[in-house]
């Protein structure tokens, strides 16, 4: 739990959870992200699976430099598509309050929780 570098020794009543013994404050880690997330509201997208005429609407959760989070509307163990192997071309987006642009249209799943799905932007797939 404890990241070397942050401290040059940890305190002494330092659980291994990293609350303070006795409190319930807990030592705050320096953020490790590689790029700032914006929470986004009202903003939706049409995702369609690369190589297939599947598409899915998402709500537009919060984006970042480095990737976008997408709440689906749909179950997603109902849809047949392999999430975790496939990139996704974002078709269209609305900007809803988003400071940012989605430029980068090609997606691919890094983490996956419900309908909730964590992309990062990729480059698009080299042609054959």
């Amino acid at each position: 739990m404890y990241r070397e570098g942050l401290q040059k020794d940890p305190p002494d009543e330092l659980s291994p959870n990293g609350y303070l013994i006795g409190s319930h404050k807990k030592i705050r880690a320096e953020d490790f992200r590689k790029h700032k997330r914006y929470k986004v509201k009202d903003s939706i997208c049409l995702i369609q699976e690369i190589n297939s005429p599947k598409t899915f609407s998402a709500g537009i959760v919060d984006v970042s430099d480095g990737g976008v989070c997408l709440r689906f509307d749909t179950d997603l163990k109902e849809v047949d598509v392999d999430f975790e192997s496939n990139r996704f071309q974002v078709i269209s987006h609305s900007q809803g309050d988003s400071p940012l642009i989605i430029a980068k249209e090609i997606v691919k799943m890094v983490w996956r929780k419900g309908n909730i799905v964590g992309c990062s932007f990729a480059d698009p797939c080299p042609a054959n």
